[in-house]
């Protein structure tokens, strides 16, 4: 079977090698085995397994199954892991005044899951982390961010922003190095799942009641934090729509996907209702990558009829969200025109460290972020960083064609559909955060973080499999 090298870059770390040029029983040296990964490139636990051989002096199959029994490791770290997320998403100690003693949980949560993954990474022989391009990008972000620390006029705010960003990057390396089996990749999904439909619930509510703020008359989200803001709450609705129609695809009985068509409904209705137009654009690039994807045959009449849905939600909808939608001159749109023009601007002027993470609203118009992730990052940290959450973005995209075009050839539906959903809810996320300042919230990184796990599962399934075969 033909594979692609390009995104199998995890280069997992070794303890000391004794030296790089140790025979092996058949008398194959230690480089000769390295370099033929690039010449002819295994999978992931294939070639992890080969090399581990020949260092140790072990039968190849011993070594492999010791390296599947790592599949099993950082139960305790994935415990925390998700509790850190279910805090995140929920925020207890907001919605009760007698759960305020959780108030700090989410920060204690973390400290003890990034011990428990330090310990149990470092007495595994893999290394302290797997180092696939996308954790690359993302500490080079990180570096910008806190260079972006010198020129900013208030550094208090910049230094803060830099050290809950690299909160987010720390538990992103700790996402893609402990959710390394299925159970622990869907239940951490199907929690981002449960949060987005929690909001859709009460935004129906919020909305059928008249509970709505503002000058406009929008729902205000339950949970706080993420999904507070409705744009904010859109962002998050419309990435997890593929995702449940990937468990829709992949699932099998009527009692399952007539629960995942329930909440199709209830995730759709919820970005309705948060009237939001960078959602409902979202929305549209999301429909249509599952509608060119799925469509393997007469891909215009399937696109066709999914504008034709998105155009029925529209109209079924309530008469305030399609006034919202072609409105364009209001003072909401107009504001956020003048912002985006002054990022750019801002941008030229300060093009490589820019102005300070968070620093923007001290030198805008209206004392309001850019309201676009992009040149949220350009202004605030510069332009390498803004090349560098670009390439970020783009090579998650890369690694999920790869795995289309790996999945489709070896008939493992299940891995293509819930790549599908993945670049649907990530192209989805690109073009929504056009609209929003959310290059530093967890929403992508969530979302970057399920798809190099659904790589790295696809490598061991295929590696299984091969194994099977012999």
């Amino acid at each position: 079977m033909p594979r692609q090298s390009e995104l199998f870059d995890y280069e997992p770390l070794h303890p000391g090698r004794k030296s790089a040029e140790k025979l092996n029983p058949t008398g194959e040296s230690e480089s000769d085995v390295t370099d033929s990964r690039f010449q002819n490139p295994d999978s992931f636990v294939e070639r992890e397994a080969r090399i581990e051989a020949f260092q140790t002096n072990i039968p190849p199959r011993a070594s492999q199954q010791r390296l599947w029994k790592l599949r099993g490791g950082h139960s305790l770290t994935f415990l925390g892991l998700f509790l850190f997320t279910f805090i995140l998403y929920f925020r207890p100690y907001e919605l009760s005044s007698s759960l305020v003693f959780l108030k700090t949980s989410a920060f204690w949560i973390a400290v003890l899951t990034l011990i428990s993954f330090i310990l149990t990474q470092s007495g595994s022989g893999e290394g302290l982390t797997i180092r696939p391009r996308e954790l690359k990008l993302i500490f080079l972000i990180l570096l910008c961010g806190l260079l972006s620390i010198l020129p900013a006029i208030d550094r208090l705010v910049a230094w803060n922003s830099f050290v809950d960003y690299l909160k987010v990057v720390l538990m992103f390396t700790v996402i893609i190095n402990a959710v390394r089996t299925e159970r622990r990749l869907k239940a951490l999904m199907l929690l981002g799942i449960f949060a987005g439909l929690v909001s859709a619930v009460v935004a129906f509510r919020d909305y059928s009641s008249g509970n709505l703020v503002g000058g406009d008359q929008r729902i205000v989200g339950l949970l706080g934090n993420l999904f507070s803001n409705p744009n904010d709450l859109a962002i998050h609705l419309v990435t997890m729509v593929p995702l449940v129609f990937g468990f829709f695809l992949s699932s099998r009985g009527l009692i399952k996907r007539t629960i995942a068509v329930v909440f199709e409904i209830l995730l759709l209705s919820g970005i309705v209702l948060t009237f939001s137009r960078g959602g409902f654009i979202g929305l549209v690039a999301m429909v249509s990558v599952l509608a060119w994807r799925l469509a393997r045959k007469y891909r215009p009449l399937i696109f066709s009829a999914a504008m034709s849905m998105i155009l029925l939600l529209v109209i079924i909808g309530p008469s305030n969200y399609r006034t919202r939608l072609m409105s364009t001159g209001d003072d909401s749109a107009v504001a956020r025109t003048g912002e985006l023009k002054r990022s750019l601007y801002l941008t030229l002027r300060h093009p490589l460290l820019g102005l300070g993470m968070n620093n923007f609203p001290l030198y805008s118009n209206t004392s309001h972020a850019t309201h676009n992730s992009y040149t949220q990052v350009a202004s605030e940290m510069g332009l390498p960083a803004a090349a560098f959450y670009i390439m970020f973005l783009l090579a998650a995209l890369k690694r999920l064609r790869l795995i289309q075009h790996q999945s489709r050839s070896d008939g493992t539906l299940s891995f293509w559909y819930r790549s599908v959903a993945l670049e649907a809810s990530l192209l989805g996320f690109m073009v929504t955060s056009f609209f929003a300042s959310v290059a530093y919230l967890w929403y992508v990184y969530y979302l970057i973080g399920y798809v190099i796990c659904t790589h790295r599962l696809f490598d061991m399934e295929t590696a299984r499999q091969a194994q099977c075969q012999k």
